[in-house]
């Protein structure tokens, strides 16, 4: 059994790099690391606080506020990420996995997970994928963010028109919130497929085109009286446009919530 500095349902890990450090650690569950996965999440150059459990401890994760999770598994464990996804808020969810069944990717994608990554690529690769899933989310950024008149809860993944919730799956909400900070230009297909969903870029684009229809009708992005527009061009992407001149195209107000 691996040793730390401190154990807490778990082995815990400090880890501190010669950045200032923040008043307070991220906190991030790994699950069913092996002592492969421990050495690696020790690796990452990210000020963080690592809480190993094993597969049968999940309870004491779900009980436990974390920042981030991180689930190691070997053959197909879809069920188990699906059950963590919806028990647990966290601001970042990274399923690592030998598995390359594209359905069980990207219903793990879909359920709320933000990367699916190889874990039989070579291991700098895999902590530099690792290090760029949690980097966004170990620093203090903000977890409020307005494009007129919809205002994004970036940590719980919930968006409102007004007072009305509008109500939007993990992915679709990922999707707009993508769509809604690169608005102006034009967002290729690819890289939604890549950016959004985490996938190669060699995978069918259709599912995009999907998506895009359901979060276009949610938020209204097709109506002539709408504040955005969402234009399709054929064989290359997408682009985001405000329909009231510059307000809220480049400018989002922010608010960071501690």
């Amino acid at each position: 059994m691996l040793s730390g500095n401190e154990i807490i349902d778990g082995f815990t890990i400090s880890k501190t790099t010669d950045r200032a450090v923040p008043a307070r650690k991220r906190q991030v569950a790994v699950i069913g690391a092996n002592e492969n996965d421990c050495r690696l999440m020790r690796a990452v150059p990210l000020d963080l606080r690592c809480h190993f459990f094993t597969t049968d401890q999940l309870t004491h994760v779900t009980a436990t506020h974390f920042d981030s999770i991180v689930l190691f598994h070997r053959g197909s464990a879809e069920s188990l990420s699906s059950s963590l996804l919806f028990h647990c808020n966290v601001s970042r969810f990274i399923v690592v996995s030998d598995c390359t069944y594209e359905k069980s990717i990207v219903n793990a994608l879909y359920s709320g997970a933000h990367h699916f990554f190889d874990i039989n690529e070579s291991r700098r690769l895999l902590q530099t994928r690792i290090t760029a899933g949690l980097r966004p989310h170990a620093q203090d950024n903000p977890q409020i963010v307005e494009f007129y008149p919809f205002v994004f809860h970036v940590i719980s993944r919930m968006v409102y028109r007004g007072k009305d919730k509008i109500d939007l799956s993990p992915r679709e909400f990922e999707l707009a919130y993508y769509l809604f900070s690169n608005t102006g230009r034009l967002i290729l297909d690819t890289e939604l497929l890549t950016g959004v969903w985490t996938l190669p870029s060699t995978m069918d684009t259709r599912r995009i085109d999907t998506a895009i229809c359901r979060v276009r009708n949610k938020l209204g992005l097709q109506h002539e009286s709408s504040e955005w527009s969402l234009i399709r061009l054929r064989g290359q992407g997408y682009r985001l446009v405000s329909q009231v001149g510059e307000t809220s195209t480049n400018s989002p107000t922010v608010e960071s919530v501690d």
